[in-house]
This record gives structure tokens, C-alpha cells and sequence, in this order.
């Protein structure tokens, strides 16, 4: 297996946070290839971005699409595995295939970046995470702005579903401790075609997973996002 080094970037203020989020709406409408017919049932790949919607919560790192390596092969750049069969789910940085390769080339980390408005929410992963991960002052909102394995789980697509539910899923390596952000509510599902657009404007929480407990943890705080996901057949 490939040993991985992650490289954390500088945290950065809300206002690059929103300029990241208006790059990500340009790329709403990437195409990669061209999509062929996929049956019912099949196991598909997707790429997506997160969307700028309003004063969004949720953003990208770079606006640039989050491309299942599947999609462009050649291209070493696309570490990101996202599997649709019924939901989806995303894994960021890794190439994980039959061999158990996972790829993470320099320069290519992929991110997504939430910012919470709850103190409580921001106590509770900074004390665990801290300064590489979250921007945080000690007081108001926080940013999570990396960690080492970053995930999204959207639960149904694609499937004539007109409602979801959404988790971001975060982890540091060295710490005993994970979290997931949650909606609180499902998501907003339209599709057309094969691809797929998700909103919520809505709260969401912190859950938890640590010594044999997971649980929501701190205040409830409002998560404004929406993404776009095309899928593609394997």
C-alpha cells in the first residue's frame, strides 16, 4: 500500500471560504464524459461539486470538480472514489481499487470546508482535532477547514427520490475520536436525467464516534449547501 502523506494547508477566513464557494458554482455544470444509459439497479460513479448557494455553509477547497478517478483513469489527479447505487459515497484522496491502492499524489488533496456557527459544535472537534483541522478563535463560529479522510454520505438519488438524507464525515489520524455533521432534516432532491441536484437550508449536528459511543454532541447550528452530482456508468 501507498504511504500517504497529508500535507494541512493554512486555515483561512470566511471570506476565502465564500470566494471558494462561488468558484465551486462554475463548476456546477462540468461534464467529464459523456454519460451513457444506466440501468436500474447498477452501480454507477459520480462526479460532483458543492455548490455556492447564498451564504452557503458548506464549500470545496479549490471549485473544482470531485471526480471519481474511475471517470478519467489517466489522469492521477482524480483521487476521489465515489460509488452510486441507490446514495452515494464519497471517499476523498484515496484510489482504492482490487490491489487495495490508495493514491494522494502532492498537490491533490481534496477537501471539503463547513463552517458552524454553535460554540459548542466548534469546543468540542477543536479540543479534538485542533488548529490543523478548524479555525477557531475560542469563541463565535469555527471552520473545519481539513482532515485526513473526508467523506459524504448522501443516502438517495437517482431513483425518482425527491428527499435525502446528507453526513459529511471527518477524521484525524492520531485521534481516538471521529465526527460526522448531519442533516437534521432530508435534503431536497431534483434530477434530470443523470444528474442530480441536492439543497438544504435547514440545521444540521454534530455526531460523535469515539469509545464505543456515538452520539450528537453540542447545539444544533444551520448548514446552507447544495451540490450537483452526475453520475456515470463503470
Amino acid at each position: 500500500m501507498t504511504a500517504v502523506t497529508n500535507h494541512r494547508p493554512h486555515h483561512q477566513r470566511f471570506g476565502h471560504f465564500r470566494s471558494l464557494a462561488l468558484a465551486a458554482a462554475i463548476c456546477a455544470s462540468i461534464v467529464l464524459v459523456p454519460a451513457g444509459t444506466i440501468g436500474a439497479g447498477n452501480s454507477s460513479v459520480v462526479s460532483f461539486t458543492i455548490d455556492a448557494v447564498g451564504d452557503a455553509d458548506v464549500a470545496s477547497d479549490t471549485g473544482s470538480a470531485y471526480a471519481d478517478y474511475r471517470i478519467t483513469p489517466t489522469d492521477p489527479s482524480n483521487c476521489v472514489q465515489a460509488d452510486q447505487t441507490l446514495g452515494m459515497f464519497a471517499v476523498f484522496n484515496r484510489k482504492i481499487d482490487s490491489s487495495g491502492t490508495r493514491c494522494s499524489p502532492p498537490g491533490t488533496l481534496r477537501q471539503f470546508r463547513i463552517r458552524i456557527t454553535a460554540e459548542s459544535a466548534c469546543s468540542r472537534i477543536f479540543s479534538n482535532y485542533g488548529s490543523d483541522a478548524v479555525s477557531w478563535p475560542g469563541s463565535g463560529p469555527c471552520e473545519l477547514f481539513f482532515n485526513d479522510n473526508p467523506r459524504v454520505r448522501i443516502e438517495r438519488l437517482f431513483s425518482n427520490q425527491t428527499r435525502t438524507a446528507v453526513a459529511f464525515l471527518t477524521e484525524m489520524s492520531g485521534s481516538t475520536i471521529s465526527y460526522e455533521i448531519r442533516t437534521d432534516k432530508d435534503a431536497t432532491v431534483t434530477t434530470i436525467g443523470n444528474t442530480s441536484i441536492v439543497t438544504y437550508m435547514s440545521t444540521a449536528h454534530l455526531w460523535e464516534f469515539g469509545n464505543g459511543k456515538t452520539r450528537a454532541v453540542a447545539d444544533a447550528f444551520p448548514l446552507r449547501l447544495q451540490m450537483t452530482l452526475t453520475r456515470y456508468p463503470q
